[in-house]
């Protein structure tokens, strides 16, 4: 397990087919409908074309309950479904693990990032919205030094609350593009 987080975990696997690692990410639905409106999101970015703003996508699917073998990784009860993502891995730690382990990442590189993430955002299609943007959702590759956001929308507009905005914490909120700004 190379990740994990409030909805599932990650896992660094190898294609033997194309000789490259990718990066599995199993993430517990709490119910067939959160399930269902993940797989909605999830086919937006599936194609495995290059995309602007969002980590590639190359495949998912459903599997019941936690995968043999990786049932640990979710927590003591968890229920729903299960589902696969399968994507690009990143070599590279996200923006909070770099923020918390290098001395090296100051304001100037704080800036940086946030006007790369700025930029990504920027070329999202119209009307789309991440909702979720916080440092855990941003990886960094270190080969590259290319910025990627990763769950994107994930099936709901709650988004994590140090980072919502306002209408995505008040019942009926509308929440949109904008509240990725308030985020960032």
């Amino acid at each position: 397990m190379i990740a994990r987080g409030a909805q599932g975990a990650v896992w660094l696997v190898f294609d033997r087919a194309q000789g490259r690692f990718l990066a599995l990410k199993i993430v517990r639905a709490r119910s067939e409908a959160d399930a269902a409106a993940l797989a909605r999101d999830l086919r937006e970015v599936a194609s495995g074309e290059p995309n602007p703003w969002l980590l590639v996508v190359e495949d998912f699917g459903f599997c019941a309950g936690a995968p043999s073998g990786i049932a640990r990784a979710f927590p003591e009860g968890a229920e729903g479904a299960s589902l696969w993502i399968l994507m690009r891995h990143v070599h590279g730690p996200n923006a909070a693990e770099l923020a918390r382990e290098d001395p090296q990442f100051g304001w100037p590189e704080v800036i940086a990032l946030a006007a790369s993430v700025a930029g990504k955002l920027a070329r999202r299609p119209s009307g789309k919205a991440h909702l979720d943007l916080k440092p855990e959702n941003v990886l960094l590759d270190r080969r590259t030094g290319e910025a990627f956001l990763v769950d994107a929308h994930m099936g709901t507009d709650a988004g994590t609350a140090a980072y919502a905005a306002p209408e995505q914490r008040e019942p009926g909120g509308a929440p949109g593009p904008a509240a990725d700004a308030f985020a960032l």
